[in-house]
């Protein structure tokens, strides 16, 4: 019987079945310091089991305990029945039939599909040994049609949709498992996609517990979880404090008491902001680009103001049009001590003038992996709090350290490296130095993709005290409920214009302006059928 075991009490094991994957009393030490403790869980053939759990908690750490990267100190590992040896190989894991989906999914855009999909299980012919196109395409199409999916084997991968690139990535996976399915671990590989992008992935994984396979999904989306997951695994601490919970017994405010150790307040995430002043602060006027038709927009002094809309309506080019990240056609930004031409504004002019974007890709376009959390809080003062032949040190700690108490960084460490804290913890420091710049327009894009509830209402919390500065905030987002927690108001974007604009406290508010029809006939997130092998 399938047990539950809050803080404080060992879970049991679950009752045993056509089991695929057993990871036993896996203990990580990180300097002496516990990342996983005595951590166990099952997944069975048939079903779609899901990790959950805040940054740091030790998800990705047990993924790559699975994957071999990292060596527990402890513990045992069993695959389709095999005794594997910790850390597996790369070749024990094909041979056996597991198969990794990243986040980074790791596609080649300048190949096409088949290639991608084909690149670790390369098609020869038996007498020359040259790259069997013909039949690498073959096969592709035959793990394309496995999922359920009508994508041309011979698009490059570079002109896909994000949904897309994800259906590639998990055929590649497919594809190395062979006849017999076995299992695919998702490790938010889905944290991208809205939810209507992100069905035929849904449909995907059912086809592949249907066929007697296993998914084990790692997700921050609870509502994703609830929805398409069989049972859920938690974890807090480093430790399982929920073992392979049916999704039956569970709602996101259990699995997030589950999750932080305390409740979490309903009213919380939906209450309303400070009330912002009418002053007008910045206005934005007639701004143009490849996907933006003439937006026009103006903000108060501590109001916050959210931008949604379908994917490619123009309201994710907004921020990087008015900063000059982006080559803008027309338009003009008014500040109180500057007026902008993004025709000719470049991102240090936007800087000066206190326009300043947190931007969606982390990894790509906002912190330095390499460099400390001290290093990576100062970078955007290092040159105006700095004199030529002396770099000042104690203005770089104390922001640090203010960032840290400010967000919650962990582990609190101004000197740790950012590419070794959870990602959740690197967004924190994100989000958190470009708050300490007192910038007077603030674009948000996706400040809390990807984060644990525990991050999100850390950051969330911090933007809503801005309310009182002279700033006014822009949060660019997808996630209705964060839209709905703290802005003011929330204009919609349709075709690269402002369609309408929302006045709401209710994230299925904002969700039926998106998508133009009613939550419940657009229906949820389609569930997988419980019950499997």
């Amino acid at each position: 019987m399938t047990s539950v075991v809050d803080a404080g009490g060992a879970p049991a094991l679950e009752a045993a079945g056509e089991e695929l994957l057993r990871l036993e009393g896996i203990t990580v030490l990180f300097g002496g310091r516990a990342a996983l403790d005595s951590a166990s869980l099952t997944v069975r053939r048939g079903e779609v089991h899901a990790i959950v759990g805040q940054n740091g908690s030790g998800k990705s750490t047990l993924i790559k305990v699975l994957a071999g990267i990292h060596t527990p100190a402890q513990g045992r590992l069993v695959v389709d029945g095999q005794h594997l040896s910790l850390p597996p190989s790369s070749h024990d894991l094909i041979r056996h039939r597991v198969s990794f989906v990243h986040q980074d999914l790791g596609l080649i855009d300048a190949l096409s599909v088949t290639d991608n999909i084909c690149i670790g299980k390369l098609e020869h012919s038996r007498i020359l040994r040259y790259i069997a196109d013909a039949r690498q395409a073959v096969s592709a199409r035959r793990v394309l049609d496995a999922l359920g999916t009508p994508l041309d084997e011979s698009t490059k991968v570079a002109t896909l949709a994000p949904a897309e690139r994800t259906m590639v990535a998990m055929a590649r996976g497919l594809l190395v498992q062979g006849d017999r399915p076995g299992l695919i671990v998702l490790d938010e590989a889905t944290r991208t996609l809205t939810e209507a992008s992100a069905e035929p992935i849904y449909a995907a994984i059912r086809s592949i517990v249907a066929a007697g396979g296993g998914v084990l999904l790692i997700s921050h989306n609870l509502e994703e979880v609830l929805a398409i997951a069989d049972r859920v695994t938690v974890l807090r601490d480093g430790r399982v404090v929920a073992a392979g919970a049916p999704v039956e017994d569970l709602d996101e405010r259990e699995i997030a008491r589950l999750m932080l150790g305390r409740d979490v307040s309903p009213d919380f995430l939906h209450s309303a902001a400070a009330p912002a002043s009418t002053e007008p602060l910045v206005r934005i006027s007639d701004v143009r680009g490849r996907r933006v038709h003439g937006v026009d927009l103006t903000l108060g002094r501590g109001e916050i103001v959210g931008i949604t809309g379908l994917e490619g309506s123009g309201f994710e080019d907004l921020p990087y049009l008015v900063s000059g990240a982006l080559e803008a056609s027309g338009g003009t930004v008014s500040l109180p001590s500057h007026r902008l031409d993004v025709r000719r504004t470049s991102v240090r002019t936007a800087l000066r003038a206190g326009v300043v974007v947190v931007p969606e890709e982390r990894h790509r376009d906002g912190i330095a992996l390499s460099e400390s959390i001290e290093a990576n809080v100062s970078l955007p003062r290092i040159a105006s709090r700095s004199r030529r032949w002396w770099l000042a040190r104690d203005w770089q700690r104390r922001e640090a350290r203010e960032v840290i108490e400010r967000l919650g960084v962990s582990p609190p460490d101004p000197q740790m490296l950012v590419g070794r804290l959870s990602g959740g913890n690197q967004q924190k420091v994100l989000v958190g130095k470009w708050l300490l710049d007192d910038p007077t327009l603030l674009f948000l894009h996706e400040p809390t993709q990807a984060v644990d509830v525990g991050a999100r209402m850390d950051i969330l919390s911090a933007i809503r005290e801005l309310t009182t500065s002279e700033v006014s905030i822009v949060l660019v987002s997808r996630e209705a409920g964060d839209l709905a927690a703290i802005c003011d108001r929330v204009p919609i974007f349709r075709d690269g214009r402002i369609a309408r604009e929302l006045v709401t406290s209710d994230p299925d508010d904002i969700i039926e302006a998106v998508y133009g029809t009613p939550r419940a006939a657009r229906g949820p997130i389609t569930t997988v059928e419980r019950g499997g092998a």
